[in-house]
């Protein structure tokens, strides 16, 4: 199972594409991907989910939304949903670190910066290339979330930037390895 937040929230699986409908349960599966593997509190949550001043029922409202990306995860995960309940919050199991769009962009982008460093500019082009691949349009589709989300979609959309103009100074590779000077 893949988790895809550069662009529309969606799940991929073996060719099936299953678009999350709703922008809080967008928001919702995006911070527990951005944090795949750590325990979230409850509070972390609502705030990402309805900001500083939640609505009275707000916890209620969370279980809600859990529930439902529960059931829509399920399928994908042979009945057992990852989404965890630990502690005072949840946290969503991740088998692969390669389990989401985000994660690989930043490890290819990083990859990328490295192959300049070692002078590999063929092999940077190929990583930076993979790495915008990933991308299927703004995170969330454009949607604003809480303060680490947003903060989140700006910082990947400024790598995403960067990672275009690293890859337009490349030389276009011509056959053998080239290097940068």
């Amino acid at each position: 199972m893949r988790y895809e937040i550069l662009g529309p929230a969606r799940i991929v699986d073996h060719g099936r594409v299953v678009a999350i409908a709703g922008p809080k349960l967008e928001i919702l599966l995006t911070t527990l991907v951005m944090r795949a593997n750590e325990e979230i509190s409850a509070d972390h949550i609502v705030e990402e989910l309805w900001g500083r001043l939640p609505p009275r029922r707000a916890r209620a409202g969370l279980q809600n939304y859990i529930s439902r990306l529960r059931s829509v995860l399920s399928p994908f995960a042979n009945g057992a949903a990852p989404i965890l309940t630990r502690g005072h919050g949840y946290l969503l199991s991740m088998a692969s670190p390669d389990g989401s769009d985000m994660h690989d962009f930043v490890r290819l982008v990083n990859e990328g910066r490295s192959q300049l460093h070692e002078r590999r500019a063929d092999l940077a082009a190929h990583s930076f290339d993979l790495a915008l691949r990933q991308w299927r349009g703004p995170v969330l589709g454009g949607r604003r979330g809480g303060p680490v989300v947003a903060s989140l979609a700006g910082w990947l959309t400024a790598a995403r930037a960067e990672c275009r103009l690293l890859a337009a100074r490349l030389p276009v590779a011509h056959g053998g390895p080239s290097e940068v000077s």
